[in-house]
Order: structure tokens, then sequence, then C-alpha cells
């Protein structure tokens, strides 16, 4: 039952993560990335990883997509290929296409000289840590992982910024100036 369950919901996170990337309504693509991320979190929880299903439910289903959702209704997209920073030209498409194959092609490498990595499969019993998961997956976040971690939280105030600074209207800093021109003009 286990397996067909793994099976199912690894199903629905591949059939989402497609919808995601080829909807044109970008509302429709983040319910799509929704669907995405509560699949991977049952996955996790069929994997006895169940901090890890609930990190991916609250930090990405909840923070992260909510970010996105800002994002999209902030910059106002109504669809894809109708705003000012899509594919116009058909160079710009044609480099996609390469860039996208040249990634492909370096993922399939990856995943073909990664057998090694696995490790021993056998009869052996595997050993078992001093720390739970949880405090162990703590433990490496916060001591060997924690620039990458720094980088990640640094990105995603980048993002945010970067969300308000497109989003600004440059009329209304011309008319806060011209306000404030008046305003010191009546003080004196």
């Amino acid at each position: 039952m286990k397996i067909v369950l793994f099976y199912l919901f690894a199903l629905a996170a591949v059939v989402c993560g497609v919808l995601t990337i080829t909807r044109r309504n970008p509302i429709n693509s983040a319910i799509s990335l929704l669907g995405t991320f509560v699949s991977l979190a049952a996955l996790y929880i069929l994997l006895n990883a169940q901090f890890i299903a609930i990190i991916q439910i609250t930090i990405y289903a909840g923070a992260i997509l909510v970010l996105i959702l800002f994002t999209i209704m902030l910059l106002r997209i109504r669809e894809i290929g109708k705003g000012p920073f899509d594919i116009t030209s058909g160079a710009q498409r044609v480099a996609a296409l390469v860039l996208s194959f040249i990634m492909f092609l370096l993922l399939i490498y990856a995943l073909l000289h990664s057998a090694g990595v696995i490790g021993k499969v056998g009869d052996e019993l595997a050993e078992v840590p001093e720390l739970g998961p949880t405090q162990a997956l703590a433990k490496k976040l916060f001591s060997t992982y924690i620039y990458p971690f720094e980088v990640a939280s640094v990105l995603l105030l980048v993002g945010v910024i970067g969300a308000y600074i497109l989003t600004r209207r440059p009329q209304a800093s011309a008319q806060a100036e011209q306000a404030a021109e008046e305003a010191s003009g009546q003080g004196d």
C-alpha cells in the first residue's frame, strides 16, 4: 500500500510541476505549485520525515507561495506572454531552448554519475545516529549549512525589495516631491 501511495504522490508532484510551468495564467500556475508542494509533503510523510513535511507545508506552501502570489498581484500580471519581461524575439526563444536543453543534459549526467553516491546496498544494518532526524537536521542546518541558509534568506529579501521597486509608481514619487516643496514653501 505504501508503494502505491508513493507512486501516486510522485505522479501528482510531477503532473502539478508540469502544470506549473505550462499554465498561462500565473494564478493557476501558483495553485499548481501548491499541489506540487503538498504532494512533496506527502512523500516526506511516507518516508518518515514528518518534520520536513511540516516545514514543506508551512514554509513553502505557506510563506513562499504567499510571497509569489503577492508578487503576481503587485506586478499586475494578468497572463503570461503579455507582461513587460516576456520573451518577444525569436533569438530569445532559441537561447531559452538551448539553455534548457543544456540544463537537461547536465541533469541526466548528474543522475547517471550519482549511482555510487547512494551507498552500499545489502543486508547490513544501518548505523543509528545518536541524534534524532530533527536534531540532526537542525545541527547540520545551523552549523555546516549556515552560510547557504543565510544566503537563501538574503535572496528572499532581495526578491521582496525587487518586487517593490518594480511595482513602485514613478509618478507618485514626483507628486510626493512636489507636495513636499509646496509644504516647505508655505512654512516660510
